[in-house]
């Protein structure tokens, strides 16, 4: 790849596509790895489905639901109380089919449209014992499903046994009228701070919530979770008075987007522990998300001291304020984070150095001819990274870095910036980085890399 146009993430949590660090209004918090949920006959919910579209990015306010994630995690028990809460999952009377036909999904229904031009319905799949019991429902055309479950491993039983406790506590922070999470220890770079797998995941076509019944399905849909982890959804941030818009409301303020199979058709996940990292505009932990086992995957982006809050980005951060504020104001909060927070001299200030990123980037990114880059043009970029402390997007910068100076043939450089970005993009990204590939090639063998001495050095 070329990487002619370095990327924008929008980090997220969540989507994921995306997926910083800000204060934001939370409400109600939980977290972390669960062990296995257990479902029984008594709490299982009947053939119903249902389904909603939306963005792509995690949730911003925590919850009052604890889950019982992991015997070996310091986490409260959730309650199996709806009182207080829109959606009262502790009074579902619906029994899901249980019989598994592929891979442990069984179809609880299908869903026609009047004006789908490829005529096939939309199903709703079911598998109870994903993720060792805590459950997963599809919803997407029967043909892309088998390719999607195709690419899972062991669907029924992919959640890591030898996952470890985290150094992390849900806690009430009264300065953002809710919970965060906090830090019980040192935590250092590249630790990983939470997994997570999805409970939902939903097709990406807008014929899917183009009708009026969609909020009545996708309650359903939900209904037919096991009860732990209906709780654990019950204590995500929503709005709305009844079931049916808070449902809605949640699902789409706590997804991640992902795709399947060589085509990439866009799925929408949710997934519930990420949801209860507050954001920051300078967050220290990122995420991403791993499509072979539909889980979400958070590392720690700088040292974070015991007591820290530990936050991500919902969005791209390397923006002015203003248009910081105005890519979140779709969570319902403003953020308040320690750069918002700034005086208006102080936000000038940084404002002007991530227009200077975005100048530069431009000019680096022109492999032309007539390309004024420099490997100079490229250090700066990386100084100003740094003061802005833009550490979720570091690998770019080493990037950008380690190609300016290949382009000039200095390869020893052209190494060391490579393995830097490599460094940062495995925590960034996971294995599944795109440009992994291209920066391994700069750093073990930049001579036969497409970049090698193509611009003339500039003095």
């Amino acid at each position: 790849m070329r990487l002619d146009a370095f990327r924008t993430r929008a980090s997220i949590l969540i989507t994921l596509g995306p997926i910083q660090s800000f204060h934001c209004a939370n409400q109600n918090s939980s977290l972390l790895s669960f062990s296995p949920y257990k479902h029984s006959a008594a709490n299982q919910c009947t053939p119903h489905n249902s389904l909603i579209l939306v963005t792509s990015q995690p949730i911003c306010l925590a919850s009052d639901i604890i889950p019982n994630h992991s015997s070996k995690a310091e986490w409260d028990p959730s309650p199996l109380d709806s009182t207080g809460l829109v959606y009262k999952f502790d009074q579902v009377t619906y029994q899901p089919l249980l019989s598994p036909i592929e891979d442990g999904f069984v179809n609880q229904g299908c869903y026609p449209h009047e004006n789908d031009v490829n005529d096939e319905s939309f199903c709703i799949f079911l598998n109870s014992a994903f993720a060792n019991g805590r459950g997963l429902v599809f919803l997407s055309r029967p043909s892309v499903f088998k390719r999607a479950i195709a690419t899972l491993t062991d669907p029924g039983s992919v959640m890591d046994e030898t996952q470890l406790t985290r150094p992390i506590e849900v806690v009430k922070m009264p300065l953002k009228s809710g919970k965060g999470v906090r830090a019980k220890d040192k935590i250092h770079l590249g630790d990983q701070v939470i997994t997570d797998y999805a409970i939902v995941a939903i097709s990406v076509e807008k014929i899917v919530w183009d009708r009026t019944d969609w909020p009545e399905i996708r309650k359903k849909m939900i209904d037919c979770l096991p009860l732990r982890t209906r709780a654990a959804f019950a204590a995500l941030h929503g709005t709305g008075e009844s079931e049916e818009a808070w449902i809605g409301s949640a699902i789409q303020r706590n997804g991640f987007e992902f795709s399947v199979g060589e085509e990439e058709v866009p799925f929408f996940a949710v997934v519930p522990d990420p949801s209860r990292l507050n954001h920051d505009c300078r967050p220290n932990a990122v995420f991403y998300f791993e499509e072979d086992k539909l889980r979400v995957i958070m590392n720690a982006v700088r040292e974070i001291s015991p007591g820290e809050e530990v936050t991500i980005a919902y969005r791209d951060v390397k923006m002015s304020r203003t248009n910081r504020h105005l890519e979140l104001s779709h969570y319902g909060f403003e953020c308040t984070c320690s750069l918002c927070s700034l005086p208006d001299h102080a936000v000038a200030v940084s404002d002007s150095r991530i227009r200077m990123i975005d100048e530069l980037t431009t000019a680096l990114s022109d492999w032309t001819k007539d390309s004024i880059a420099t490997p100079i043009m490229a250090e700066y970029v990386l100084e100003l990274f740094k003061i802005e402390r833009l550490d979720s997007d570091l690998d770019d910068a080493y990037t950008m870095l380690s190609l300016a100076h290949n382009a000039v043939g200095e390869t020893g450089k052209a190494r060391m910036y490579a393995s830097m970005a490599l460094a940062r993009g495995i925590i960034l990204h996971g294995p599944g980085w795109q440009e992994l590939e291209d920066v391994l090639e700069l750093e073990q063998s930049p001579e036969t890399h497409w970049s090698y001495g193509i611009r003339k050095l500039k003095v």
